[in-house]
């Protein structure tokens, strides 16, 4: 969950950052949306089991 959460954060500022906006550089960016995603996932679809 933790782990989806932060892909989805990189990706946003990446996103961002690639699109223009300069804000992205050495500020703080809101986890809570990436977070709540990461919780409906895997409450959608269950955890992942890996083998």
């Amino acid at each position: 969950m933790v782990l989806l959460a932060a892909v989805t954060a990189l990706l946003v500022a990446l996103v961002r950052r690639a699109l223009g906006d300069r804000s992205v550089v050495g500020q703080r960016l809101a986890f809570g949306p990436e977070l709540c995603l990461g919780i409906w996932l895997v409450w959608l679809y269950g955890p992942l089991t890996v083998g």
